[in-house]
Formats: structure tokens, C-alpha cells, sequence
């Protein structure tokens, strides 16, 4: 699955990207590990029946070690983006997020959460607190939002002028 994502901020930022990718290829990737590991000499492995083959197999741990890493090291980033945009003048700034799930069968669900610059001893940590159940409830709480979120919070941070507040807003639709 895929998203599309806009954002806007202080000092003319804007950012566009349309079906990023949200995480699932780490899903092909544990399959094409757990098909890899199969023994094809051994019935037992496929569980073969008289009533058809079934594969129930577990994923092995490395592919679940990086992607574990990887999601670490984005909030890690976003963690640090926060923290800039606090150090440049963020008191009177804030970040907005809002999200959006579409359904086919069920009613669409629409989250949003703000953090404003009032930081406390760990703005990065704050913020991620902030957002973590709107991401959650949006099925966006993915390798991919995080990669994103951490790539305009860089940006931003690196595109708006000393001392300016910075406020941004992003916007994430899950397609």
C-alpha cells in the first residue's frame, strides 16, 4: 500500500509526494526469507494434506532486526528534526498532523494531533508521544510515514531562517 503526503510551513516550505511507499515491501521480504528457508524434500515443512498445502512458517528474526533497526533510527531522526526546530526559535511554533484512513466497506477514520513548541526536557520524544495514536488509529504507524516525517522535519528544519517560529502542517492520506 501507498500514501500520499502534503505538507506546508514557515517561510514557504511546501512538500509533495504522491504513493509513498508505506513499509509493506519489508512484508515481501520476510516472505522471500521464509520461502528461502523451506526444505522442499520435506512433506512436513508444507504441511501437505489430502485436503490441499498449507505454508505456516515463521519469518526468520533478521529481517524482523532490521526492520526494528530501521524504524529506530527514523524516529531517531524525527527525534533530532524536533529538537532543531526547538533550538530555532520554536516557542511559539508548532507541528500539526493529520492523517487519513480510507475504507472500502467501512466508514473512513480521520485523526489529528498538534505538538506546540513548549518543550519540556525532551522535545523529539514529546512530539512523537503527540502523534503516536493518530498515526496508530490511520494505519500510518509504518517504516514508510516514519521515513517521510522524518525526511520533511529535516527539510524544515533546514529550510526555515533563524529565529522564525516554525509552524508546519502535514497531511498524510493512506490510499
Amino acid at each position: 500500500m501507498s500514501f500520499n503526503v502534503w505538507a506546508s510551513g514557515s517561510g514557504n516550505f511546501n512538500f509533495v509526494k504522491k504513493n509513498a511507499e508505506n513499509g509493506s515491501s519489508f512484508d515481501l521480504i520476510k516472505a522471500i526469507s521464509a520461502l528461502q528457508s523451506l526444505d522442499f524434500q520435506s512433506k512436513a515443512h508444507l504441511g501437505i494434506t489430502g485436503a490441499g498445502a498449507g505454508i505456516d512458517i515463521a519469518a526468520p528474526g533478521i529481517t524482523d532486526l532490521i526492520i526494528a533497526h530501521a524504524e529506530r533510527e527514523m524516529l531517531h531522526n524525527i527525534s533530532n528534526a524536533v529538537c532543531l526546530l526547538t533550538m530555532n526559535g520554536g516557542s511559539g511554533g508548532w507541528i500539526s498532523i493529520n492523517a487519513i484512513e480510507h475504507n472500502t466497506f467501512f466508514p473512513d477514520v480521520a485523526r489529528s494531533a498538534s505538538y506546540y513548541f513548549s518543550p519540556g526536557h525532551s522535545p523529539g520524544s514529546e512530539f512523537i508521544s503527540k502523534i503516536r495514536t493518530c498515526m496508530d488509529d490511520t494505519g500510518l504507524a509504518t517504516f514508510g510515514a516514519l521515513l517521510v516525517l522524518s525526511v520533511i522535519l529535516t527539510r524544515f528544519a533546514n529550510h526555515i531562517d533563524p529565529g522564525t517560529e516554525p509552524k508546519l502542517s502535514i497531511n498524510l492520506d493512506n490510499n
